[in-house]
């Protein structure tokens, strides 16, 4: 990353060759550049600082996040990008990164100890610097993971996979439909067995004179029986 962004300023034209005028102009882009970040960076910390007083961890993580957003996002979309998706993720990110440090600017230019302008509503700006480190925050979180997952192999390996996964659902949906003709088939002899099987059991478990057609007599009529 660092070697492509020298490149960039002493190496405009990728010759391989720095003439004197390319390596002065690098060397003030360099002092500019670096001084801008250094009072980005003063800043950011300031505001961070405000947002949060007691977490000196989510301070100097914020202030990366912040003043590195813009090369980080500029240097993706340069040199690393592929695909439509992660190129225009990226030019988005970079714009949003460099609006992000505008309102850190406005935003410290106002509550920053101005004296130049009163009666400033110091609540409502409070309220707008917090909204802004939250809704920055999560945009940067999103668009890292979407970028991430953007990347052309990986876009290619979910197409592949979710492929498989609908060849394997058309094979189950065959195989229970196979089955279904099966059972529907044997069903018929397996239910002759069955009710053979049953009749078997039954006949063994009735008494001997109900299973060769003999009924037993009941009380009354073996006395009638009798008295004839």
């Amino acid at each position: 990353m660092f070697k492509s962004m020298l490149q960039m300023l002493f190496d405009p034209n990728k010759d391989g060759r720095t003439t004197p005028g390319e390596f002065f102009g690098g060397v003030i882009k360099l002092l500019i550049g670096g001084a801008v970040w250094a009072w980005f960076a003063s800043l950011s910390y300031d505001l961070l600082s405000a947002v949060f007083p007691n977490n000196v961890f989510s301070q100097y993580v914020g202030l990366l996040l912040f003043d590195l957003g813009v090369p980080y996002w500029l240097y993706q979309f340069r040199s690393v990008a592929k695909g439509t998706y992660q190129r225009v993720i990226s030019v988005t990110m970079t714009l949003w990164s460099l609006l992000g440090l505008l309102l850190v600017i406005v935003i410290e230019s106002l509550i920053g100890g101005n004296e130049l302008i009163a009666n400033i509503d110091v609540v409502l700006v409070g309220k707008i610097a917090t909204g802004t480190v939250i809704v920055w925050a999560i945009a940067f979180a999103i668009a890292f993971v979407v970028y991430e997952i953007t990347d052309e192999q990986t876009i290619k390996d979910i197409l592949f996979k979710l492929q498989q996964d609908k060849v394997a659902t058309k094979a189950i949906q065959k195989t229970n439909d196979n089955i279904d003709s099966l059972a529907e088939s044997l069903s018929d002899g397996v239910s002759v067995d069955m009710t053979k099987e049953f009749k078997d059991v039954y006949r063994k478990t009735q008494p001997k004179h109900e299973q060769n057609g003999q009924r037993e007599k009941s009380p009354k009529e073996r006395t009638r029986q009798t008295r004839r």
